[in-house]
């Protein structure tokens, strides 16, 4: 996985993830949305109002490739 664009078109499903409303649904939404989240070609970046936003990785592969990239994709700041 090189670097994907960052993409905004479907953020507000990987936005949902962040909400606890949205560990409130039934299994089978969580598990749609989950699903339109892998049918994307590329991860999705999801901007957040401070200015700084997130990648949703739901496909392993990506999890392993983003481990590889820490510069890229890290839980720190900056």
């Amino acid at each position: 996985m090189a670097v994907p664009a960052q993409r905004y078109s479907d953020a507000g499903t990987a936005r949902q993830l962040a909400d606890p409303a949205f560990w409130q649904q039934p299994p089978g939404a969580r598990l749609a949305a989950f699903a339109a989240l892998r049918a994307l070609d590329s991860p999705l970046y999801v901007p957040e109002g401070s200015g700084r936003g997130h990648w949703a990785l739901v496909r392993h592969a990506d999890v392993q490739e983003a481990s590889r990239l820490p510069k890229v994709f890290a839980s720190a700041p900056g």
